[in-house]
C-alpha cells in the first residue's frame, strides 16, 4: 500500500509485514525497516538526514534537532 512519497519517490508499506520500502525511479528499492523503526529513525530521529538531500535547508530537521 502506497502511503507517501520522499521527493516524489513512492514510499510502500506491506500490510503483511509492516516492512516500509522507498521505491527510487533509478535504482533498486531500499528497505527502510517495519514502520515503528521508520517512524522512530527515518521521521523523528537521526536516519531524516540520511533520506533527504541539503537536510540543513528543512525546517522539520531543525526542529528535530532542537527536540533535545
Amino acid at each position: 500500500m502506497i502511503i507517501g512519497q520522499i521527493l516524489y519517490e513512492p514510499l510502500a508499506v506491506s500490510k503483511a509485514t509492516n516492512e516500509v520500502v522507498l521505491y527510487p525511479r533509478h535504482g533498486d528499492s531500499k528497505a527502510l525497516g517495519q514502520i515503528e523503526r521508520f517512524l522512530s529513525y527515518f521521521v523523528f530521529g537521526d536516519g531524516y538526514a540520511e533520506l533527504i538531500p541539503d537536510v540543513e535547508q528543512e525546517e522539520w530537521w531543525h526542529l528535530l534537532l532542537r527536540k533535545d
